[in-house]
């Protein structure tokens, strides 16, 4: 009798009786009913369901097949036994598992086993499900043998469950392979999700709740064992050892990063026949687990580096180094599966079987020319990562993130197809040089695919960023997005056969010795390029622990090549010249010369930092980069020649040769036009640069015409809203101030106030530096109120978030100060830059100079002369000192003069004389400055310059010359408060520190 012939019941028998307990026992009278009598007398059944058979049994749970009369369907019974929870948590074991499983049953998805329903009698609570005709994944595995590509297909729809399951904010908790069904149709299906772990942390409960067939109590989880979730008397930890993550061990957090952490152990043992870590002990399983001390890769084992490296993503010890979601590696499996690599000779270690293949290739294309061209499609890979279906999930999540990242994206979405058409043309090329042209090895075809492979790896962890966007990733996205094109590095065969050299792989005989170190160079790239891109992005701290990983494995490993690499990417972005010098010593000595001249590049950047560095090491380190970048060839020539002139011009600009910095930075600029496409993001910078250095040259209408250039390129290229909108405009206002413009300023600083307002909110600290800038064009229009009150709304926002004690809070000081000194409150503005200079002195500012010079005008205008003087004399010492711009010591001069004109006048005139004198060896600053001292020195001392007959008379309150023009500068956000604080977003943005940009 059949499984449907058990299910009918006669009408003349009686109802069936529930039988909740001893449903083994029933089943078994009513066997011996059956073979007795020919017939079943009494159905077994457990509320509506009529028990037909057992199909086994767990640690805590048994399955029955039964027939579920309701809806007239075969269902699978699960009871799970809660008795063993003490009396105090039966009720709450069974709550907790009808929650769950209603939760559970929720989820329609083909690679989850439907829950029906579910129930309670007595201590039992019953599970009504889906019945799967097959076995556990376990056993598919070893029913035949499996290809690794048969293999990741099945884990890609398990996959596809679980993340289904997340989605709906279910997490599992014990995968395994026997909580896998796989039905006779080849479907896989997850079972249990969100069950196997105790009630509540409180429960001091020796068991965890399962639901089907679990493994052996060692944790190897075979079909047969009686069950494995972990169990001791003083800990609520659930699952099976063998297939736990580190923070299941440690009984915290455990969410789907776990269950990603238990596929990854699953599809490990799946593909290479052995699991990732072990221990003779379950204490010794747990430490190399929590340790990270994974076995080495078995030789030979066949399994495609691509697969692996998404597998030991997966495996990482910690959850933020796993990938973000379910969902992204399974599309990285999918991605990993489909590359179409000709990958046997290396694999296998053949090179002669590599050429074989190619020859059997060509002539089989010769005589079945009807034959698929092998090299159509060869750019799936790209599709996977890059499509409609992606790049609309971003549009629409950088939409909803900021003000200004709907702009950004717009940018960098360009540049995204870009890359795409980029590198499909390259993969397409590599394919055909090799398949119709015979002129490419099998070795060299891979290593470009290799190469190729990396970079559309940065692009996707790129993208992985993009998905769930912050204000940081629309910060930072443009100039990311510039990083990804780096494909002419796969166009150098020079370059990649080096590399193999460096990093051990000598030559094709030498692969099959070398299986496991091409494995881990490639992956260590990978793992590189992800580490970038979170560099970029802004999540540092993640980014550092990738990179150094990969540095300490590839010197582990002798990959000499991967360790420069990866030495690289930790001492530029750790600021760590050291680690720089190692990551150089290493690249000459093995890597190809472009990657040494990038180091080279690094390593001059960071000694040309304004906060640091050293001049001549930059000066050094530029000389090796051009050596490297000539031996490189023209490849190179694009990214890096570019930057050369640009550090040059930064650097003359740090050591004052003004007119030196205008020349590089105009010749770098120059280089970009002809190197760079028009929406780079080096374009934007070596502008900014260059117009800082005009800035500082005096020549403000040279100056604002490149801010001018800047802006509208920012606008272009980042949107009208990102907030480097609103440094330019900021700097704008800046020059304006300067000449003196104070309508064109206050337009400027009013449309830096609406971006940074709408960019990062109007409590934001940032907005503080337009409402100061704009209090200064009031005070110098005479609207002392208005300016009063901006500067109070200014000092209220940088109060609030940096402290009363912060130097940033010392520019607002200041301009308060000149507004009391000009209302006549010389009292009140005595208070207020008082104030200033002690926090300046406190905090070791080097501009304490600036408020030395307000002061001391105050204090000698309010009768304290001799302290007033002594603060100017000091002032004028720290102005007089290499460096500084002589015409800041000319205007303390000035103010001095105008001091000591009483009752020293030689002092005084000599001090007037020697400003005059530094105003006019710059002719091109400050104009109406240098006007204006000259005619009060012909006023005072019947000194004949110049301008002497300027028909325009000074009282004697005039305002002394210079005064305002360069300790009033508005900007206030000085790049050392930016890097105390790093939530403030530095306005000045040219010569902010950045991240370098890549070749």
């Amino acid at each position: 009798m059949n499984d449907e012939e058990a299910t009918r019941s006669e009408p003349d028998l009686p109802p069936p009786t529930p039988t909740p307990l001893g449903l083994d026992r029933d089943l078994a009278f009513a066997e011996a009913e059956r073979r007795l009598l020919g017939r079943e007398l009494t159905p077994v059944t457990l509320d509506r369901f009529v028990v037909l058979h057992r199909l086994g049994q767990g640690a805590m749970g048994v399955v029955y097949a039964a027939h579920d009369p309701k809806l007239d369907r075969k269902v699978a019974l699960k009871l799970v036994d809660t008795s063993g929870f003490g009396s105090e948590g039966v009720l709450e074991a069974q709550d907790r598992l009808e929650r769950e499983a209603r939760a559970a049953a929720d989820l329609a998805h083909p690679n989850i086993v439907t829950i029906y329903d579910t129930g309670r009698v007595g201590d039992q609570v019953f599970l009504a499900m889906e019945l799967v005709q097959g076995g556990t994944l376990r056993k598919w595995l070893r029913e035949g043998s499996r290809s690794w590509r048969e293999i990741v297909t099945l884990f890609i729809a398990i996959g596809e469950g679980l993340a289904a399951a997340h989605d709906k904010g279910i997490v599992h908790r014990d995968f395994k392979p026997d909580n896998v069904l796989v039905g006779d149709d080849g479907r896989p299906r997850v079972v249990d999700f969100g069950l196997a772990r105790p009630v509540a942390p409180a429960l001091q409960s020796t068991k965890s709740i399962e639901l089907l067939l679990d493994g052996d109590a060692d944790g190897s989880g075979s079909d047969s064992g009686p069950g494995s979730a972990t169990r001791s008397p003083d800990t609520s930890i659930a699952g099976t050892p063998a297939y736990m993550a580190p923070e299941q061990y440690a009984g915290r957090n455990v969410g789907p990063h776990s269950d990603q952490f238990g596929f990854c152990v699953a599809l490990y043992e799946a593909l290479l026949s052995e699991r990732p870590f072990r221990g003779a002990t379950p204490t010794a399983l747990a430490n190399a687990v929590m340790d990270g001390q994974r076995q080495p890769l078995p030789r030979g084992h066949g399994v495609p580096p691509s697969v692996l490296a998404v597998v030991m993503r997966g495996l990482s010890q910690r959850p933020q180094e796993r990938h973000r979601s379910m969902h992204h590696l399974v599309g990285a499996l999918r991605r990993a599966r489909d590359l179409r690599r000709r990958q046997v000779g290396m694999l296998l270690g053949s090179g002669a079987l590599a050429a074989a293949v190619l020859s059997t290739y060509a002539l089989t294309r010769g005589t079945a020319p009807e034959a698929p061209d092998p090299c159509e499609g060869v750019d799936r890979p790209l599709h996977e990562v890059w499509n409609d279906s992606r790049r609309d999930a971003i549009g629409t999540a950088m939409a909803a993130s900021s003000p200004f990242a709907a702009g950004a994206w717009t940018g960098i979405e360009a540049k995204l197809d870009r890359f795409a058409e980029h590198w499909s043309r390259q993969r397409t090329e590599a394919c055909e040089t090799a398949q119709h042209k015979g002129e490419e090895s099998v070795l060299l075809l891979e290593l470009r695919y290799a190469c190729l492979d990396r970079e559309l790896g940065r692009v996707d962890a790129f993208l992985e960023e993009l998905e769930r966007p912050g204000p940081a990733v629309a910060l930072s996205g443009p100039a990311a997005a510039d990083a990804l094109d780096r494909l002419w590095r796969c166009e150098d065969r020079e370059r990649l056969v080096t590399l193999m050299h460096a990093n051990g792989l000598a030559n094709e005989t030498d692969l099959s010795r070398n299986a496991e170190g091409l494995q881990r160079w490639r992956a260590g790239f990978e793992r590189l390029a992800r580490a970038e891109m979170l560099h970029r992005l802004g999540d540092t701290e993640a980014a550092q622990r990738e990179a150094r990983g990969v540095m300490q494995e590839a010197h582990d490993a002798g990959l000499r090549g991967l360790e420069a690499e990866a030495r690289l990417e930790v001492g530029r972005w750790a600021h760590d010249v050291e680690e720089l010098e190692r990551a150089l010593d290493l690249a000459v000595a093995a890597s190809p010369p472009s990657q040494a001249a990038e180091i080279g590049m690094a390593i001059a950047e960071q000694a040309t930092a304004p906060d640091g560095g050293d001049p001549e090491v930059a000066r050094e380190h530029l000389r090796y980069a051009e050596r490297f970048l000539a031996r490189a060839g023209r490849n190179y020539e694009g990214p890096l020649a570019v930057r050369i002139p640009d550090v040059r011009g930064r650097l003359a600009m740090r050591e004052g040769d003004l007119d030196g910095a205008r020349r590089e930075l105009e010749n770098a600029l120059a280089e970009a036009r002809k190197r760079l496409p028009a929406d780079h993001t080096d374009m934007l910078v070596i502008r900014g640069n260059l117009a800082v250095a005009l800035t500082k040259a005096g020549d403000t209408a040279a100056a604002t015409a490149m801010y001018e250039e800047l802006l509208e390129a920012q606008r272009r290229v980042l949107g009208p809203s990102h907030p480097d909108v609103g440094a330019t405009a900021f700097n704008l206002g800046n020059a304006a101030l300067e000449d003196r413009r104070l309508a064109d300023a206050r337009r400027w600083f009013e449309e830096a106030r609406r971006v940074w307002t709408a960019a990062f909110g109007e409590g934001h600290v940032q907005v503080s530096f337009p409402l100061g800038a704009l209090g200064e064009v009031a005070r110098r229009r005479g609207e002392l109120e208005d300016a009063r009150r901006l500067q109070l709304e200014a000092l209220q926002l940088r109060e609030g978030t940096l402290g009363s004690e912060h130097p940033a809070l010392c520019d607002v000081l200041d301009e308060l100060g000149e507004i009391a000194r000009e209302q006549g409150d010389l009292g009140s503005a005595e208070e207020q830059l008082r104030r200033s200079l002690g926090l300046r002195r406190s905090a070791g500012d080097p501009r304490v100079d600036v408020t030395l010079t307000k002061l001391g005008r105050v204090l000698v205008e309010a009768g304290k002369r001799e302290e007033g003087i002594a603060m100017l004399e000091e002032a004028i010492e720290l102005r007089s000192k290499a460096g500084v711009d002589p015409l800041k010591r000319a205007e303390t001069e000035l103010v001095l003069a105008r001091v000591m004109v009483t009752e020293d006048r030689t002092r005084a005139k000599a001090l007037a004389e020697a400003a005059v004198a530094r105003l006019q060896a710059e002719p091109g600053r400050r104009s109406n400055e240098r006007e204006e001292a000259e005619r009060w020195l012909a006023e005072t001392f019947g000194v004949a310059g110049p301008c002497a007959q300027c028909h325009w008379s000074h009282g004697s309150d005039a305002p002394i010359p210079g005064a305002e023009s360069a300790d009033d500068d508005p900007t206030g956000a000085e790049p050392e408060s930016a890097d105390d604080d790093p939530s403030i977003a530095e306005p000045a943005g040219a010569e902010s520190p950045r991240p370098p940009p890549e070749g």
